[in-house]
Order: C-alpha cells, then sequence, then structure tokens
C-alpha cells in the first residue's frame, strides 16, 4: 500500500508470491489492462496478465493504481514487451521508465473505437472497404486516423514482428480475469 502524506491511499497492489515466481519465468510479454474499472477516487483496476509455456493466461497481479508501481514489486525485472490501450499516462509511464521495452497497443481497443469514431460517416462500410474512400468521405484530415498513423508502429503487425509477444495482440486475456471479479 502506498500513502499520501495525508495518509490516503494512493496505490494498492497485490502479487501473490506465486505470480511472483510466474514473473520470473514468463515476463517476456506482459498485458496491462486499466480498462476494467475505475473507481470514484479516478483509480484504475488494473489486471497485469502474461502467458506461460502452454499458452495459458496466468494472471501476475492486481492493483489499484493511481500512477504505476509495479515493477518496483516485481524486483525491478523489466518485461520485454507491454501491450495497454492508448492511455496517455501509461504511454508516459513506460517511456519513462521502461525505455528499451517493445510497447504495443491492444488492437481490440483500437478497432472498439471504430464506430464511435465514425459514425457522423454515411455508408461507412463502404467506405472502410474502399480505400479511396479516405478521400471520398474526408477522412484524409481526421484527427483519429491521423494519430493512429503517427502512431503505427504500436499497433500495425509488420512494425511488431520481430517481439516475441506470445501470441497476443491485444489485452484480450484480462477479459477472462474481468468475468472473475464481476
Amino acid at each position: 500500500m502506498d500513502l499520501d502524506q495525508h495518509g490516503r491511499l494512493r496505490n494498492v497492489l497485490w502479487i501473490h508470491p506465486r505470480y511472483r515466481a510466474a514473473y520470473e519465468e514468463f515476463h517476456d510479454v506482459v498485458s496491462f489492462d486499466t480498462t476494467y474499472l475505475v473507481n470514484m477516487y479516478k483509480m484504475s483496476f488494473v489486471f497485469i496478465v502474461s502467458v506461460n509455456h502452454h499458452e495459458h493466461s496466468i494472471l501476475l497481479g492486481c492493483a489499484l493504481v493511481t500512477h504505476e508501481n509495479w515493477l518496483q514489486a516485481m524486483n525491478g525485472v523489466h518485461p520485454n514487451a507491454i501491450i495497454t490501450d492508448q492511455c496517455p499516462s501509461i504511454n508516459l509511464a513506460i517511456r519513462d521508465v521502461m525505455p528499451n521495452m517493445t510497447h504495443r497497443y491492444s488492437i481490440w481497443h483500437i478497432l472498439s473505437k471504430v464506430p464511435e469514431k465514425f459514425k457522423h460517416v454515411d455508408n461507412f462500410d463502404r467506405c472502410s472497404v474502399d480505400f479511396k474512400g479516405i478521400v471520398k468521405y474526408h477522412l484524409d484530415n481526421n484527427v483519429w486516423l491521423t494519430g493512429l498513423y503517427d502512431e503505427r508502429a504500436k499497433w500495425v503487425q509488420v512494425y511488431l514482428y520481430e517481439t516475441f509477444w506470445a501470441g497476443m495482440i491485444s489485452t484480450q486475456r484480462s477479459e477472462g480475469v474481468h468475468a472473475y471479479f464481476d
């Protein structure tokens, strides 16, 4: 537990010793999922998940966090790669704390935003199939698409093929853990 100078909770991190031992063996790829729940204090309930040698999801820990303190609890051992959503604060923390690690955006989170981002586009199904539709439907200046293009090295497979991902392309493995806490 981490308290501020007024004795208020800032972070709670729960890691069973078995999970710490599993992390020593399976820290190649970690999914850091902050999308499950945000409480009234704006603290995310985070799942940290990896994959074992049988390709089974393994829970490495849970936390209520306002900022990332998980590496410290894992004895400073950095994962080789991490998958997250596009949360700006997580991006900054990863860049600052683990600058040499490969960071990938969850493709599921990107694709789940498409209907919302393009609800204003008439006949979007046709536009998404026809590449020329980007110009035809005036999407060439779309801020969200431009941002995705600028960050393509974090989600387009061709830029990520040199990194071992244990078959993970999204934080989807955390979804099974979500059901446990529902």
